[in-house]
């Protein structure tokens, strides 16, 4: 079995936005895997595929020098495709991972 990972990402980030003690960043990932297997006996196994597109903002407000307060907010999109669940739909369903997820956290920091 040989696995492939193709992963993609651009991050901005900026410091003393709106001339203050905050801090923002935006990063984008986009990842693609493969998986192949070989079988000794000939028979070739279809190849296992996903894709992950992920989209991640934060805000750090820095209240005073050892206290912080950061903001994130992630968006991510799954999608795998695995040929044992191939012509099971009429049965199971769709066993396959299809999703769209989101996240979010309100962090305090402190620096000793």
């Amino acid at each position: 079995m040989r696995d492939e990972i193709t992963t993609l990402g651009l991050g901005l980030t900026q410091k003393k936005a709106f001339d203050r003690d905050l801090e923002l960043g935006l990063d984008y990932s986009f990842a693609y895997g493969r998986g192949k297997t070989d079988a000794s006996k000939g028979y070739d196994y279809p190849d296992l595929t996903s894709k992950q597109h992920r989209l991640e903002g934060y805000a750090l407000y820095q209240l005073t020098k050892q206290h912080s307060l950061r903001w994130d907010v992630r968006y991510e999109y799954f999608q795998d495709v695995d040929y044992l669940y191939t012509g099971e739909e009429r049965n199971l369903g769709n066993l396959n991972q299809d999703y769209n997820g989101y996240f979010t956290a309100v962090s305090w920091l402190y620096k000793f």
